[in-house]
This record gives C-alpha cells, sequence and structure tokens, in this order.
C-alpha cells in the first residue's frame, strides 16, 4: 500500500566534480528534477559548462539522496544512462551512470572504454554538456 507521505516531487542542482574537486568549474546551466515512491528515486538531471576548470579525477555528479546500496553497479535499478550529450572528447561508447560507493554521488562511466570505466576531466570540454537519467534504492 501506498500512502501519500510516500510520494515526492523536487528539485536539485546536478554538481560535477572531478576527483571531488570542482577548482574553476563553471556552468551555464544546471537544473535536476526527482520523483521519489516509496524508497525508489528517479532522477533527471542535465549541465552545461562554461568552463571545465583544473581538477582532475573520476568524473561525479550529485544525487539529491544517498542510495541504501553501494558498490554493486549490476544490481538492477542502480545504474542510470546519459540521454545525450555534446562536446565530450574520447567517448567509445554510451555514457552511463554507476551508483557507487561514494555517497549522494554517482560516476560518469564510458561503456566502450577498456582501461578505467569511468569518466574523466580528459573527457569534458569547456562546452560539454550532458543529460541524464538515474533510478536507484534509497534508505
Amino acid at each position: 500500500v501506498l500512502f501519500r507521505s510516500d510520494y515526492e516531487e523536487g528539485t536539485w542542482t546536478p554538481a560535477l566534480k572531478f576527483g571531488g574537486g570542482t577548482t574553476g568549474l563553471t556552468y551555464k546551466n544546471t537544473r535536476g528534477v526527482y520523483v521519489k515512491v516509496g524508497s525508489l528515486v528517479t532522477v533527471h538531471g542535465f549541465f552545461e559548462l562554461t568552463a571545465k576548470g583544473s581538477s582532475s579525477g573520476n568524473a561525479t555528479v550529485t544525487l539529491p539522496f544517498s542510495p541504501s546500496t553501494y558498490g554493486n553497479p549490476d544490481e538492477p535499478g542502480e545504474n542510470g544512462l546519459a540521454n545525450a550529450y555534446s562536446n565530450m572528447s574520447s567517448i567509445t561508447g554510451a555514457v552511463g551512470l554507476i551508483i557507487g560507493n561514494i555517497g549522494a554521488n554517482c560516476y560518469f562511466s564510458n561503456g566502450g572504454a577498456t582501461s578505467s570505466p569511468y569518466l574523466s576531466e580528459t573527457n569534458f570540454n569547456n562546452t560539454s554538456w550532458i543529460t541524464f537519467t538515474a533510478t536507484y534504492r534509497v534508505s
């Protein structure tokens, strides 16, 4: 039985990070919406950069809620997908999101990569943009 108190809609501001840092990173636009029904959250986010900054490392984006299970990207409902993207570098497959053991963040992944599955600052340009969707469980 689903009660009215188990349903929530809202907005959040997705924030891109490289290795946890945001030095010099600026946006032209960023927005996100979510629907939470019980313990299941679906998010839709977008950001467009004006500068990627100087931070380096794996690319992550913030989520509106921390996931309840961590570190198992093979779990159904614990991943996401970039719906569209532009002005990116060296992308060899579909861009996805991996809900990982990093709190209220998730990794951007490069589906066709043969070495590291994660995107990093080298895959982004000063004018990159991405729209993405993910569904995951919360406590």
